[in-house]
């Protein structure tokens, strides 16, 4: 059992810990190093993709060991289970943030670029009207927030579960007579 515990939050800290890495380490660096935000943001778009399709692999293995470990504990799959519904919630946001979010993305650049009559790469000024309709990274904070807000509500949960099936054990000391 705790091998199958294992594996389900070393899915998680897959997942979540990747956002975060990328948030606050990967996609800050991209854009202060590389030459030209056009060539930061292929690259971070590349590895958004990445990341999303990493989430809902790791999404996928947590419920299904979650149902094996609930099955062999209890001996009921228990697949509606509260943890098993957040992490599918968290599955289903990191899907439309891939297929939602990144496809008003790359329509944004594609205006953008017809607006300035160039390639995108080559328009150093955005037309603030086109960047404030698209709202594209606000929408994709609130999904990414969600999915580790998620995470750690999860989280919280297996911590708890774990507690709950230890067994106290009291040492009874012997009187001496």
């Amino acid at each position: 059992m705790s091998v199958l515990r294992f594996f389900m939050l070393l899915s998680l800290v897959v997942w979540v810990g990747g956002i975060i890495f990328f948030s606050f380490v990967v996609a800050p660096t991209l854009f202060s190093i590389l030459p030209t935000r056009h060539l930061s943001g292929l690259v971070v778009s590349r590895a958004l993709t990445l990341l999303h399709w990493i989430g809902v692999a790791s999404g996928g293995v947590f419920l299904i060991l979650s149902v094996f470990h609930a099955y062999y504990s209890t001996g009921s799959a228990q697949a509606a289970a509260l943890r098993n519904l957040l992490v599918f919630a968290m599955v289903v946001v990191t899907l439309l943030s891939q297929i939602v979010v990144s496809g008003k993305m790359a329509a944004l650049k594609a205006t953008m670029a017809r607006s300035c009559g160039r390639p995108a790469q080559n328009c150093v000024q955005q037309p603030p009207s086109v960047v404030h309709r698209a709202g594209g990274r606000g929408i994709a904070a609130r999904l990414g927030g969600g999915v580790c807000g998620g995470a750690a509500v999860e989280h919280a949960g297996l911590e708890c579960a774990a507690w709950k099936g230890r067994r106290r054990v009291s040492v009874k000391t012997s009187s001496r007579r």
